[in-house]
């Protein structure tokens, strides 16, 4: 089972923060909830199923969906 305020899906838990940060600053943010050996990291979107769970998640709480959501996917390569 899944702490407070955290919500339960396909054996993982899932929480939206409405905070402002960078892509590494929420990263770094997220892993704060680790507990044990349960890690807390931002969410990897895996399937068309998981992606509505997310998104039904986030517009429960945000009605809306704000624009600017960070999940585990990132382009921290540099071209050149």
């Amino acid at each position: 089972s899944c702490p407070l305020f955290w919500t339960e899906y396909e054996g993982h838990c899932y929480r939206y923060f409405p905070i402002n940060k960078t892509w590494a600053e929420a990263d770094l943010y997220c892993a704060e909830f680790s507990i044990g050996i349960r890690s807390a990291k931002l969410a990897s979107i895996h399937s068309w199923e998981e992606n509505v769970f997310v998104y039904d998640l986030v517009n429960s709480r945000v009605p809306g969906i704000p624009t600017d959501i960070w999940t585990g996917l990132n382009d921290l390569r540099q071209v050149g």
